[in-house]
């Protein structure tokens, strides 16, 4: 793995990396915003100042503003509210990071009992082996060390180095975990009943300074009353309830918890006498709870402190989900997740003939029936979810993730780059079909944003694969990828799963493979809630239909321009004329969707020029701007926002969403 050097006082790459939601259209990056910013803070290349007066409007609003809402798949059940903070709010949570990123990192360090919060700002990080799917033949020469914000290459993890785990599972396979079981015989699992939604903006300042002091000089200059007012200067000035979503949002949650972290263990200290880590012990995950007992009665008299000690912050305990486990603490779902671990390796493993390193083409890979070893597979998985009593969700992604590592793994050898190369590809088109298979299978009892992108990152691959081989071979492939792909929109479409990010994320990662095979229009509008009138032929919208920012957006990128969907581009733009039409200037400028949208539609190649004329003119009488400042129109329909509309960097960018993890 490569090493990358970070410019650890480039305070800015916090737009790139703690202020979205890891769950949002892939190709939804922030990179253009954060490019223009860097270019404003270099003097020898700033803007020309009725540009920047213009741009100003909108990056310096100074009133609260509302952020850009919308739902993502938790489960099969339910679904998660996130937000996308305003860009003006954006820039002021990069300045309070320049500010006081030391001070967020002691904040975050000052209970025994989290186990992920932010340590240090961070100077590299990693780019990870299994997403080097841009090239299919190998990289070679040195390790270059070079900026990590490059305008070529912004690969971002985040802002700051984080301790002790990014993923809640490392902590369940740690030595740290292993050795609390052996000291406690009662774990008591809880999480705070909807804590983001829940958390009362001022506790931030009780956290820092106490309740007491916090109360009495409220009124005052703080550092903490700085990020309280961008709490609720992001969120339309609520102030019970903060922004889902942004790793900004944790960082303010994990402070307020680390206060509740300390109080319980004092508390517990001086009314039961128990002393932490020797009587007892608790362990927290962001809002999720361990605690560690030697019996359950005194588990029972610490969560009662526990619970009281939540509502003194406005916080409350998910009753209904709190779980009381004695040893060993091992649930079904991590049993599942070994087995299914175990299932993908066996099969990878016979998919190879022994001995096979002897082997010095492709031939070392199996000739396979790709169905019934799929079937096979399947049949095998199936089993290990009901035998384990868990869902398909709770281990779709872990499973999925097993699969894309074993195969790069043998996608990266030599000999397949070899066979490739010379067209001797019968045996590895067999097993490209069959990983497919299973893949798809998986994907489909889990359509999450998490999973997409690994199927995603799977598709991309193998069609960057088929640009260097045989006709028959890349037919073979895409139209599989096309077949599955295509089956899936409908279950999406049948599951009342139109319009969202899923299906958003899916047809950015599908656009090559309908190049080829393309899909009819009516298929695709329907996607997306829309249909042709029957009396005018134009299209519209269904009764109940939603389309937000990143719907427009999305649909217009994979449509492109092409002649034969010029109706659905002209609703686009007439959709987007009609929203700016009824809003007046405060909701354009304090809207981030209304924001985004605006600089987004200028930048987007594919609306026509006469469009972008008409939006501007209109914004700018609504704005008070001169009509003649063309040159502000120019200069941002001369870069890239926050789409970008590139259709050959989705390797690049599935490489940058792999090193932001969600955790």
């Amino acid at each position: 793995m490569g090493k990358v050097k970070i410019d650890k006082h480039d305070y800015l790459r916090v737009i790139l990396t703690d202020t979205l939601p890891y769950e949002v259209p892939i190709n939804f990056l922030n990179e253009g915003f954060y490019h223009y910013l860097k270019g404003q803070q270099a003097t020898s290349s700033p803007v020309e100042s009725s540009v920047a007066k213009f741009i100003t409007k909108f990056f310096d609003y100074e009133n609260y503003t509302r952020p850009y809402n919308y739902r993502i798949h938790k489960n099969s059940k339910s679904k998660r509210l996130l937000s996308v903070p305003h860009p003006a709010v954006q820039i002021k949570i990069s300045n309070l990071y320049r500010d006081y990123d030391s001070l967020i990192t002691e904040l975050c360090s000052r209970s025994p009992v989290s186990l992920r919060a932010p340590s240090r700002v961070a100077s590299r990080f990693y780019e990870k082996e299994l997403v080097n799917y841009s090239k299919p033949e190998t990289r070679e020469g040195v390790e270059v060390e070079k900026e990590g914000f490059e305008k070529e290459s912004n690969f971002a993890s985040s802002y700051f180095t984080y301790r002790k785990y990014n993923f809640l599972y490392k902590y369940y396979d740690s030595y740290e975990s292993h050795r609390i079981e052996k000291k406690f015989e009662n774990l008591t699992r809880f999480d705070i009943s909807k804590c983001f939604h829940n958390i009362f903006v001022p506790s931030f300042g009780w956290a820092v300074k106490g309740k007491e002091f916090a109360k009495r000089y409220s009124q005052y200059f703080s550092v903490e009353s700085q990020f309280e007012q961008l709490m609720l200067k992001a969120n339309e000035h609520e102030d019970s309830g903060i922004i889902i979503g942004p790793e900004f949002s944790r960082i303010f949650a994990e402070v307020i918890l680390q206060r509740i972290d300390l109080n319980i263990i004092e508390k517990v200290k001086s009314r039961l006498k128990l002393q932490f880590d020797s009587d007892y012990t608790i362990r927290r995950y962001v809002d999720d709870y361990f605690l560690y007992t030697k019996s359950q009665s005194t588990a029972k008299k610490i969560l009662d402190l526990v619970l009281g000690e939540l509502e003194d912050f406005k916080l409350f305990v998910n009753e209904s989900k709190t779980e009381f486990v004695e040893v060993p603490f091992i649930t079904g779902l991590t049993i599942a997740k070994m087995d299914a671990k175990d299932l993908v390796s066996e099969t990878f493993e016979k998919l190879l003939i022994e001995e096979h390193e002897k082997k010095e083409d492709a031939s070392f890979i199996k000739s396979i029936n790709p169905s019934i070893t799929a079937k096979r597979f399947i049949k095998k998985l199936k089993r290990l979810v009901k035998e384990n009593d868990v869902s398909y969700e709770s281990l779709s992604g872990y499973t999925l993730g097993e699969v894309r590592r074993k195969f790069y793994r043998i996608l990266e050898d030599e000999r397949v780059k070899l066979s490739l190369k010379e067209n001797k590809t019968e045996q590895l088109l067999k097993l490209l079909l069959f990983v497919l298979e299973i893949s798809f299978f998986i994907y489909s009892m889990d359509i999450r944003v998490r999973t997409t992108y690994i199927i995603t990152q799977i598709v991309v691959r193998l069609n960057t694969i088929t640009e260097v081989t045989h006709a028959s071979f890349k037919d073979g492939v895409r139209k599989k990828i096309y077949d599955e792909s295509a089956l899936l929109l409908s279950k999406m479409k049948d599951k009342g799963k139109a319009n969202s990010i899923e299906t958003l994320n899916l047809l950015v990662s599908i656009r090559t493979n309908f190049d080829d095979y393309p899909i009819s229009e009516s298929k695709l509008i329907d996607l997306f809630d829309l249909k042709r009138d029957e009396q005018t032929q134009l299209i519209i919208k269904k009764e109940g239909a939603q389309l937000g920012y990143f719907q427009l957006m999305v649909l217009s990128s994979f449509i492109e321009n092409k002649p034969e969907h010029s109706a659905v581009n002209s609703f686009i733009e007439n959709e987007i004329l009609e929203v700016f039409s009824t809003s007046d200037s405060k909701k354009i400028r304090s809207s981030t969707d209304l924001t985004c949208m605006m600089f987004d539609s200028f930048s987007n190649p594919f609306f026509n020029e006469k469009f972008k004329q008409s939006l501007f003119d209109n914004i700018c009488l609504k704005l008070g701007v001169p009509l003649s400042n063309y040159n502000v129109l120019d200069y941002i329909k001369s870069r890239e926002w926050f789409f970008t509309w590139q259709r050959d960097n989705l390797a690049q960018i599935l490489m940058k969403k792999e090193l932001r993890s969600p955790y």
